[in-house]
């Protein structure tokens, strides 16, 4: 093939990229005015992440251990070290090297992913390229990246050619498929985003299960065999690069709050070997909420006050305008959302018409992962069907945020929507002769948005904590209670308007697409005109809603969004103190809820989804929102007791020194801080997990230590000496690293020393004098060492083997991966010059003609026919 060829058959897949670009950039098209978007998932990475970069910055190592949050936790989850991951490399080209990484990028791979998916599926380039904008643009898509859900929404973005390559494997292109999914799922995994990874492999699963089932009917097991053993070989080549990364989450989760527990619950029993269940299950979507695929407002969108809508608001009774302004827009299940899971109402309208239009097991696939994924969704709502999954299917439990299921629905919808436009497309006869599944598929989508918006009491707009909270001020209030249900009425009122408002919109979007569609059918109109009228009100609909929840607005000027980490003059006042290792304690805030401390200082609290679960059992127990009231009480207290902190014992052998109250105001000292290592004068043997970490708020731990008996062997020949006032002199921390903390002791006798560093036995090795030593647990989650008398350096270092190990797997596999791809190339190349018909060239084919009966071809046959019979007369 010469290169005009070639550029010729190229030339419309080149043009789609280029499109692809410019609408990314369109719909960012601030970045281009020097603004940026401020996404608050982002700016915690920075916080989190910020002693860890000025460490690589000032020695030119990587630790992958970080103190800045939760006194201290492995940063494996919060910035990864340097990696061998030949498909990190590839994720780099496939994104758009040169696109703004956060914004930019990730729409162009939206677009990208489900354009490959839908061309490895034969679809019309022109169609591909508009689906791949109905896809790209669904609502959810877009609100996580306003969140800065970076990661996730770069494996979002490859499932759809990771989909491609498999469904390419089953249909008997083994070789391309089998690439394709090779480096398609390479890059997916190597963005580092485990759930998604996982709903993608659920989704595959469920393909899997179809094409089995078909391969026993037809009786082809033999090319389901092959096509199976090939994506297991591919699946195997494109995992195994991320070895490194999977294997310290692996050993890290396990440790993590999303692994077992060994506290027992309030009635005694042992809790499940993952999440807490209302935890992973609070952010379950409603069954009413599924409306939101079609209507965006069905339950009132994102969860701002109302009064953020004038012409909303301006809608209300002038004296109940103050009261429904500050209640909720939002009335969901979910605890509070930025905004709907809206795939577009044409795309709920043509995945019905595609259950009746199209055939074959992908139609089954794509139905029956999208109800799997909703069924998922419902979580709680639909208890039975979670609990299936939750107990018994593995790793479920690990993952919190259930919601976030729909991701799979998001890439199955637009996929049949599109399937059905082109078999339309390719028959147009078909909606003539199956008219009655056209009306359907119309009066389940357009029909339902209609009936909302006339007769819109259907549905409740109040939810029970409302509802409830207004039945409770009319027991404390009965004088006013026409007064409350005047407010609740109001609110009503004001949601139904925000419902309707949405329902009509969508019915009408529903109308144009499926007249486009008639029209076609009835030769009216033109293949392309379809293409580009169903396409255009596809992107129209969604960028609209879009804009609701990502618009214009929301973007900065850079310097106003560099304030965000700004020294406080707590913060200043703090740094000022040259002690190299020290916790700080925020009360001015929500410790576990942010980042801002972490970024200049080591913070007791943090932010991140995946804490070491036993300082989040010690934080729940010790540090609850009482305990923080009373510390913030005494602290404040005019003439307080200079003892106050003296029972925050969690606190204190945290070696927590300051406690700010007020950002502008110097921190509290806390006396009672018990430093970086001290000697204790006695052992209480605890029987369990609970006796341990109970055992903390009953001694006092600078002279007692809670210890699990199966550390008894290593205590068997120590005896405790005489109490030694002078002792906690005789240790001291010499040098501080993130992963490397040196400590020079001169004891007069052997001691037993308690270090204020979280226990981590998946890395952290210690050794006196050089000679490795077993590092003890002690009060829970803290480490101890025994330490003999005289001159003694003792230095812990943060050196996980599955790391080092993982890098070494990941270089060979990287190796045969790049042989592997070399020899295809190399094929490829030879048979080509050969004129061999060999699977390894890739055939640039024309796309084959439409069949577009008496549509076109017909009537110009007859005429053709009528031409030469009038000449022979």
């Amino acid at each position: 093939m010469n290169l005009q060829k070639l550029f010729k058959s190229a030339g419309p897949y080149l043009l789609a990229i280029v499109i692809f670009i410019v609408i990314s950039f369109i719909y960012f098209k601030p970045i281009m005015e020097g603004k940026e978007l401020p996404q608050m998932d982002n700016i915690h990475a920075q916080g989190m992440a910020k002693e860890l970069i000025d460490f690589e910055k000032n020695t030119g190592e990587v630790s992958m251990w970080t103190n800045s949050m939760f006194g201290g936790m492995p940063a494996y989850q919060i910035k990864g070290g340097p990696t061998y991951n030949i498909f990190s490399y590839m994720f780099y080209v496939a994104r758009g090297a040169f696109l703004p990484y956060s914004t930019v990028s990730i729409l162009f791979l939206y677009l990208l992913g489900f354009y490959v998916l839908l061309l490895s599926m034969k679809v019309d380039k022109w169609l591909s390229l508009f689906g791949a904008v109905a896809f790209a643009l669904a609502s959810y898509n877009i609100i996580i990246i306003g969140a800065g859900h970076i990661t996730k929404a770069f494996a979002m973005g490859l499932m759809a050619p990771v989909v491609g390559g498999v469904l390419l494997t089953y249909r008997g292109k083994y070789v391309w498929g089998g690439l394709l999914t090779l480096i398609a799922l390479g890059i997916q995994v190597a963005t580092n985003h485990v759930q998604i990874s996982f709903y993608l492999g659920l989704a595959v699963l469920v393909l899997i299960i179809v094409e089995f089932v078909y391969a026993l009917r037809e009786k082809t097991m033999d090319k389901f065999i092959k096509a199976t053993s090939i994506l297991a070989v591919a699946v195997i080549l494109s995992v195994a690069p991320a070895i490194t990364m999977l294997w310290t989450t692996y050993e890290y989760s396990k440790e993590s709050i999303r692994g077992a527990a060994e506290l027992s619950d309030s009635k005694g029993s042992k809790q499940t070997s993952g999440l807490n269940k209302d935890y992973a299950l609070a952010w379950s979507y409603g069954k009413k909420e599924t409306l939101t695929l079609m209507i965006p407002n069905a339950v009132g969108g994102a969860s701002n006050q109302i009064g953020e809508d004038k012409d909303l608001i301006a809608q209300v009774d002038p004296q109940f305008q103050q009261v429904i302004a500050q209640q909720n827009q939002y009335w969901g299940d979910q605890p509070f959302t930025s905004g709907p899971v809206y795939v577009g109402a044409i795309i709920c309208f043509l995945f019905i018409l595609g259950f009746f239009y199209v055939n074959g097991a992908v139609k089954w696939w794509i139905v029956g992962a999208t109800l799997l994924s909703v069924c998922l969704a419902w979580g709680k709502n639909l208890g039975w069907f979670t609990d299936l999954f939750f107990y018994y299917f593995p790793m479920y439990n690990k993952f919190r945020t259930v919601a976030m299921t729909l991701v799979i629905a998001g890439m199955t919808m637009p996929l049949l929507a599109i399937l059905a436009l082109m078999e339309v497309i390719r028959k147009p006869k078909i909606v003539k002769e199956r008219q009655t599944e056209f009306f359907i598929a119309l009066g389940l989508t357009a029909g339902v948005c209609l009936l909302f918006w006339l007769v819109p009491g259907i549905f409740s707009y109040l939810t029970g904590e409302e509802l409830k909270a207004i039945e409770q001020a009319k027991i404390k209030d009965p004088n006013n209670a026409l007064q409350y249900d005047a407010i609740l009425k109001n609110l009503e009122a004001v949601r139904i308007m925000i419902f309707k408002s949405d329902a009509i919109r969508s019915f009408f979007y529903i109308i144009l697409a499926a007249a486009a569609i008639w029209l076609y059918s009835r030769r009216v109109i033109g293949k392309y005109i379809l293409i580009s009228a169903v396409g255009l009100l596809m992107m129209i609909d969604l960028w609209q809603i879009d804009k609701r929840y990502l618009g214009d607005n929301q973007f900065s000027e850079k310097k106003v969004s560099k304030e965000t980490f700004q020294p406080t003059k707590a913060d200043q006042f703090m740094l000022k103190d040259t002690d190299p290792n020290f916790r700080v304690l925020n009360l001015s805030r929500n410790p576990f809820t942010e980042v801002n401390t972490s970024y200049f200082h080591k913070s007791l609290g943090g932010y991140h989804g995946a804490k070491l679960r036993r300082l989040q059992d010690a934080i729940d127990r010790y540090v609850t929102t009482d305990s923080m009231q009373s510390m913030l009480k005494q602290i404040t207290a005019p003439a307080g007791p200079e003892n106050h902190m003296a029972y925050q014992t969690f606190v204190n052998m945290m070696n927590t020194k300051y406690i700010v109250v007020n950002p502008e105001m110097p921190p509290h000292y806390n006396n009672f801080a018990m430093g970086n290592v001290w000697f204790v004068d006695t052992v209480v043997w605890a029987k369990n997990a609970d006796a341990e970490l109970k055992s903390i708020g009953e001694f006092n731990p600078a002279v007692v230590a809670s210890i699990d008996e199966k550390f008894k062997p290593a205590l068997a020949d120590f005896k405790f000496p005489p109490r030694d006032s002078t002792n906690r002199r005789l240790a001291k921390l010499i040098e501080y690293k993130p992963n490397k903390l040196t400590y020079q002791f001169n004891c007069k006798h052997k001691q037993l020393a308690v270090f204020s560093e979280v226990f981590y036995d998946k890395g952290w090795t210690a050794t006196i004098n050089d000679k490795p030593v077993e590092i003890i647990r002690v009060n829970y989650l803290l480490r101890g060492l025994v330490i003999p008398e005289g001159p003694k350096l003792v230095v812990f270092k943060f050196e996980p083997k599955s790391y080092f190990m993982g890098q070494k797997i990941t270089l060979v596999v990287d190796f045969l991966i790049v042989l592997l791809l070399l020899f295809v190339i190399v094929k490829m190349v030879i048979d080509t010059k050969k004129g061999i018909d060999s699977p390894f060239v890739c055939k640039c084919e024309p796309e084959e003609e439409e069949l577009v009966e008496e549509h076109v071809a017909a009537p110009a046959a007859a005429s053709a026919s009528s031409n030469k019979k009038k000449k022979k007369k």
